[in-house]
Parts: C-alpha cells; structure tokens; sequence
C-alpha cells in the first residue's frame, strides 16, 4: 500500500480505536514548542538553498476525548518575522494541517501520544540573497505522524503543564514549482523536526 494510503488508513484506524464506549466531557490542549530539523531544499538549476527548518516554532490547539485528541497543526517561525516587522526574511517553510491521535498514559507522570497528520506546507523566500531581499513560494500537500512524550505530575484539579518532546515526520505529495525573475524552482520532500515545550491541558 502507498505510503499516503497508509497513513490516510492509519487516521480512519486511530478515530475508531479511540470512540469510547460513554459519554465523554471534551478536554482542550495545548502544543507549544521550539525546535530544528532537516527538510527538503528548494533548488533552482544554479541553487540550492541550505535547509529552511534550522528553527521552527510549533502550535497545535486540540480537544481530547476519551483517548482520542484531536486538533489542529501549525509550524514554522513567521512570529520571527513579525517581531522584526517584515525586515528579516530568511528561506523558511510554514505548515498547517490537522491531526488525529491516541494519548497513553502509563503513570501519573507521563503522557505518551502518536498522531497522523495532514495539511499544506509552503516554502518561501528562497529566492535572492541575504535575509531581506528575497521572494518566491511554493505550496505542496503533505501527509505525516508526530509521536510526543509528555513528562509531568498531573494535579487532581485544574491545569496541567509538562515538559514535552516530540519527533515529527512528514512526507510532500509531490513535488511544487514557482518560477521567480525567470528562474524555474521547485521543492517538495521529507521532513523531520526534533522539538521539545510544554503541553498544557485542562
């Protein structure tokens, strides 16, 4: 099977798995992390601009149900860009997406989770030179897991906050192409991004 087939499957499988047998109260969740990785290199017949995901600064709102959570996705660093105002504008890829995921806990400390995820990722500012002059983006789809270890003691009442760390891999469903000043580019790739936070949990 496909490997996109297989993780469309495997998200069908983890909703299933997870519907409990009661009625549940809905929990929000919070994802909050920093961190680098490696992912495709946009590249033009004379370039080849160095990884983009050197930073990324993950979000991941979600509801858990019972053992399933479910939420949204975001990663990337345009707070950076923000903060300065549009001045700095370095390569970078951006993603957003959804996710679907089982949540163990083997004690009071730990929250173990494993999640498929899917949504659209967009590379940018690959074009130029330096970190303000430059242009291009390019939007590809892309399917992918993230598995997160959460470490913790879990108050009887109220908020919880862990340290977290997850590992997230992720696969383009192509591969995109932009041409920018008459230069064809294009990219599309794997992805994997190492990042340690916090998750919260009501």
């Amino acid at each position: 099977m496909p490997a996109d087939r297989t993780i469309v499957a495997a998200l069908a499988a983890l909703t299933l798995a997870a519907l409990p047998g009661r009625s549940l109260a809905a929990a929000p969740v919070l994802h909050l992390g920093a961190g680098t990785g490696a992912c495709a290199q946009p590249r033009s017949p004379t370039a080849v601009v160095e990884s983009p995901c050197w930073l990324q600064l993950a979000l991941s709102p979600a509801v858990r149900l019972g053992r399933l959570e479910a939420g949204l996705v975001y990663e990337g660093r345009d707070l950076l860009r923000l903060l300065s105002a549009g001045l700095l504008r370095p390569p970078s890829v951006t993603l957003v997406g959804g996710s679907a995921g089982l949540v163990f806990q083997p004690g009071e400390r730990w929250r173990l989770q494993a999640a498929a995820e899917g949504g659209w990722r967009r590379y940018a500012d690959f074009a130029g030179r330096g970190v303000q002059r430059r242009a291009g983006a390019i939007d590809v789809a892309w399917l992918g897991g993230t598995a997160r270890a959460g470490f913790g003691l879990r108050p009887r009442e109220g908020r919880t906050d862990r340290l977290e760390v997850s590992l997230s891999v992720r696969r383009d469903r192509g591969t995109g192409h932009a041409t920018v000043d008459g230069v064809p580019w294009r990219a599309g790739g794997w992805s994997a991004v190492l990042a340690f936070g916090l998750i919260s949990e009501w």
